[in-house]
């Protein structure tokens, strides 16, 4: 069986990148650990917002739902897409 092809957004060069004005508003600021939890509150993955995006399994992706695909990916969900604000619970954080 052969592997799909992912295509995420991503960032793949390990030089810093300077944040921009189109950091959304909504993320954490810079340097917060966001966790994806599961319904019995367990941890299932984490990223990180860094400059320039989201931080996941050591790769910075420039949109919260291309490290959401990703992380999905890895916890073998198959959705073709992901809301990063609401895998990453981001949206509960907001009406919080």
């Amino acid at each position: 069986m052969s592997k799909k092809k992912q295509n995420h957004k991503s960032i793949t060069s390990s030089k810093s990148h300077k944040a921009t004005n189109s950091m959304d508003a909504r993320l954490p600021a810079v340097g917060t650990v966001i966790a994806k939890r599961d319904r019995h509150g367990k941890v299932r993955c984490k990223c990180r917002v860094v400059e320039g995006g989201i931080r996941y399994n050591g790769t910075v992706y420039s949109s919260v739902s291309a490290a959401a695909l990703a992380a999905a990916s890895d916890l073998g969900l198959e959705s073709p897409t992901q809301n990063g604000y609401v895998f990453w619970a981001l949206d509960k954080l907001a009406k919080a």
